[in-house]
This record gives structure tokens, C-alpha cells and sequence, in this order.
């Protein structure tokens, strides 16, 4: 179906004095901001790991061309790794990549992978072989150094006992009553930052000692991906593929607090498209141990200062909504939101409107003309 004949709601924004076209994108901009914000907003965690975790072009075909669903994969890893670093906490968000460049098309284009070649699609336009596109994936921040627990008073010498076997110590207690009644604690502790025997021993338990680990680390850093990472990071990088267990999966250590700001803005406020999905399906979430600070959370109400205007042909929604681009970003970097961004989502929500379901934008020249009548 071409974008000729469709029409689009157009709204103006009462106070920011721009008009806009509501979307998925939309929506998905103000959860991603709030996403951003309750990372950030953490009160019992330090993010001292950032992995990204690939499915494999099998376990694509088993999780999403069967199930269309993502939480079983993740689930299964992370009890495994629950068993080994009890009470570690995790905020994960789900990507994929829907479109990429083709040098013989000049421009970005839907694609369709190669099922005999992995790490290879074909161009839906000139059927072109290309290099790339990526697989649905993780962004996965973990704290396994820092943890806060919860159990009945009870339990609490049970709980010492795990503790003191992590070599942890702990930091304080806290005695409280619990919403149905039960005496419950709150018990903070530490444990030491990753040593190399420590990883080399979870990655093979047995054999650690056995294993050619010179050799194994000259192959990983031959990798073009590995090119500057720690022999930590390269360890538990290795581990995580172990009991992921679903395609690739990488780690890269986290520094400081300037080093987790860049992350998030730029691996956890990234659009990302969700056609493998089942509808209404979760794109991010985090573990149920973390708590975060009240007054750190979103609480964005600006949906209702839209008005409606009107339906609109798709070329003349774009032309509104690019005459008042100025006001749109203006209004957006005014509340501390990224203006530009939230202006192009809205331009490519408007122009995917022209897209058929090849991928081809059969109304490209209503876009070019568009675009020269007001630059």
C-alpha cells in the first residue's frame, strides 16, 4: 500500500506553539525517557556492567518466528547467573534493527537476512548482498558488586551464611515490619570487584587450570569487537555467552558515572522498532530488587496540551510539522528532553507512513518536493 490517499492526525501543541503527529514513536520516546530517568534514579545499585546479548539466527527462529516473544531467553540466563551471584540486580532494554545503508541504493533500506550467511542481509530494494544488519539484542546494565537483600527475620542466619560465602560483608541491617504483618530485614553488603582466577574458575570449574588461557586471550583479541577491552571484560564477555546461550553476547566495564551517562544516552534512549514483538510486549525492564528514588521518576502529562487539527494527506502533515520545527525543538530541550531527536522520530513516523510493505517509499518524490519547498 503507497502513502498516496493516506491521511494522518495532525494536533497542535497549545504550549510549545508547534503542530506534530502523534505515533508509536511517540509514546515510545516519553517510556524511553522514563526508562533513561529510573536508570539514572537507582538508590541501591552501582552499574558497574554494560553486556549486549545477540540472538543467534537459531534461536531467532525459535524465540520470534514461532513465539514472537523475548522473556523466556533472558529469564533462563538470568537464573543461571543468579545461582552464582545471588541477589545481583539488572535493567535490561530489547533492540533491533530494521533498516540499514546500501551503497548501490545510496540510501537506508528495509532488508531481509541471509539465512546461508550470518551477519549478512539482502538490500529489499536491488536484493544487493550487504555486511550487517543487526539481530535482535539486549542492552543489559549489571551490579554484581554492590546488592541489597530482603528476607523475614527468620531467615536472616540462612541469608548470613550466603553472604559470608560470597566472601561479602556486610554493611548494615535493618529490621521492619512488612505490609502483611511479617518481620522482615533489609541487609546491605559488598563484595570485591571481579578478580581474573575468579572468572577463569566460573567459566570452567573444573578445568580452569588446564586451559591454554594465553592462546585463548591472543584469539579474542584478534576480534575487530574485542579491540581495547580488559582481559576482565573479555572473561566475563565469554561467560555471559556461556549461559546466554542464544548467540553472542559482550561485556565492557563500567568506570565512573560520566561513563554510565554516555551508555544511557546512548544504548538506552535509542528508538528501536519491535516487529518480531507480540503486541504490547515489554521493551525494558529491570530486576525486582532495585529501588529508586521517588522524586527521580517521569511524570509527563504533556499528551493533554494537544489539540486536534485535522486529518491531513501525508505531504501536508510533513509540511506542517517541518514549519514549525524550530518551536518543537525549542519546546523539548526547554524540559530537559532531546528537541532534535524527538523532532526527527516525528518526521520518520510521518514518512513510514509512505512505506509499503516491501519497504519501498513509493511517495519518495512527495518527501524530495516537500523538502525543497521549505529549504
Amino acid at each position: 500500500m503507497s502513502g498516496k490517499g493516506v491521511v494522518v492526525k495532525v494536533e497542535y501543541h497549545t504550549v510549545g506553539m508547534f503542530y506534530t503527529v502523534r505515533g508509536k514513536r511517540i509514546s515510545d520516546i516519553r517510556s524511553l525517557k522514563n526508562m533513561q530517568s529510573k536508570i539514572m534514579s537507582v538508590t541501591n545499585a552501582k552499574w558497574k556492567w554494560h553486556a549486549v546479548f545477540t540472538f543467534s539466527p537459531e534461536s531467532f527462529e525459535v524465540y520470534f518466528g514461532k513465539h514472537g516473544e523475548l522473556g523466556t531467553a533472558l529469564t533462563d540466563c538470568f537464573n543461571k547467573l543468579r545461582n552464582k551471584f545471588w541477589g545481583f540486580k539488572y535493567f535490561w532494554k530489547y533492540e533491533e534493527g530494521t533498516m540499514i545503508f546500501c551503497k548501490t541504493c545510496d540510501k537506508k533500506v528495509y532488508f531481509t537476512r541471509d539465512k546461508e550467511r550470518e551477519g549478512w542481509v539482502f538490500c529489499n530494494v536491488c536484493k544487493s548482498p550487504i555486511k550487517g544488519g543487526e539481530w535482535p539484542h539486549y542492552h543489559v546494565l549489571f551490579d554484581f558488586i554492590n546488592r541489597t537483600i530482603k528476607c523475614k527475620k527468620d531467615d536472616l542466619d540462612k541469608r548470613l551464611k550466603k553472604i559470608r560465602s560470597f566472601k561479602g560483608k556486610v554493611l548494615r541491617k535493618m529490621e521492619y515490619v512488612s505490609a502483611k504483618g511479617v518481620a522482615m530485614v533489609e541487609v546491605d553488603f559488598i563484595v570485591k570487584r571481579f578478580k581474573e582466577i575468579d572468572l577463569k574458575k566460573l567459566i570452567h570449574p573444573k578445568s580452569w587450570d588446564k586451559m591454554d588461557w594465553k592462546k585463548w586471550f591472543a584469539t579474542q583479541y584478534g576480534y575487530a569487537m574485542n579491540k581495547g577491552k580488559s582481559r576482565i571484560e573479555l572473561l566475563l564477555g565469554y561467560y555471559f555467552f556461556k549461559k546466554w546461550g542464544n548467540g553472542i553476547a559482550h561485556a565492557r566495564e563500567i568506570m565512573h558515572y560520566m561513563n554510565l551517562e554516555e551508555y544511557v544516552k546512548k544504548d538506552f534512549y535509542k528508538y528501536t522498532e519491535s516487529k518480531y514483538l507480540k503486541p504490547n510486549a515489554k521493551k525494558w525492564y529491570n530486576s525486582l530488587n532495585v529501588d529508586f528514588d521517588p522524586e527521580g521518576e517521569v511524570q509527563g502529562e504533556w499528551e493533554k496540551v494537544l489539540e486536534t487539527v485535522g486529518m491531513f494527506p501525508v505531504g501536508e502533515a510533513l509540511y506542517m510539522v517541518m514549519a514549525s520545527k524550530d518551536e518543537m525543538v525549542d519546546y523539548y530541550n526547554s524540559i530537559g528532553k532531546v528537541g532534535a531527536y524527538i523532532y526527527k522520530r516525528v518526521i520518520d513516523d510521518i514518512k513510514n507512513r509512505m512505506v509499503d510493505e516491501e519497504g519501498l517509499i513509493k511517495d519518495e518524490y512527495l518527501v524530495q518536493k516537500t523538502l525543497r519547498e521549505k529549504y
